[in-house]
């Protein structure tokens, strides 16, 4: 059976097969740990310009414009804006602002 295996594994190898399926599995895992990254790089940020808005502004329409505005210029400023959608930053900042609700009723 080892012998079996060891002989399917070089022809996978020589055909070009194996190679091709190891490179897109490490394609695959790399843009699932990047984006996860990315993703929570994002929600830090929001949470640092939810805790600023709050701070800063008044009213709830204000707050959330405000902490919009600090996110993009962040990001414009790293040359990174690019990396998100507005509907992903939105998402962003209704996540902090539900954790942040959440350690005040605690």
């Amino acid at each position: 059976m080892n012998n079996e295996f060891t002989h399917l594994a070089l022809a996978l190898w020589q055909s070009g097969i194996a190679p091709v399926l190891l490179i897109w599995l490490i394609f695959i895992l790399k843009r699932r740990f990047t984006g996860n990254k990315k993703v929570s790089d994002l929600l830090v940020l929001a949470e640092s310009a939810v805790n600023w808005a709050e701070q800063s502004s008044t009213v709830g329409a204000e707050k959330k414009a405000n902490a919009l505005k600090y996110i993009v210029d962040y990001l414009v400023t790293l040359d990174k804006a690019h990396l998100f959608t507005s509907e992903e930053l939105n998402d962003a900042i209704e996540t902090a602002v539900t954790k942040m609700k959440g350690m005040t009723n605690e």
